[in-house]
């Protein structure tokens, strides 16, 4: 089951709310080839600051600030109890649970 609330990013719709959809071209499968191709490309892509601070590494790319003001995020994390059957997940959230 998923959450529609919880699967779309905050980012997306803001954006969509203030701006209209996006039409996304492609998407790539991490950050280096996003930079590779904006920099090979007219494309843009979207990004934290501290990702788009590691891009200007990259030569040609230029950093623009979002067309609108983003304000605070917090982050939730919801657990499926089921999850809990993975000792991984069991570790993480026990570790969770001890800094509340």
């Amino acid at each position: 089951m998923i959450d529609k609330d919880l699967a779309e990013p905050y980012f997306e719709m803001t954006l969509t709310q203030r701006h209209g959809a996006r039409n996304i071209a492609l998407m790539v499968a991490d950050f280096g080839s996003a930079a590779l191709t904006c920099h090979h490309s007219d494309y843009l892509f979207t990004c934290s600051k501290r990702w788009a601070e590691t891009a200007l590494q990259a030569k040609d790319l230029i950093a623009k600030p979002l067309p609108f003001d983003y304000g605070q995020v917090a982050y939730s994390l919801v657990w499926n109890m089921v999850s809990l059957n993975n000792p991984a997940c069991r570790w993480l959230h026990s570790q969770l649970i001890a800094e509340s």
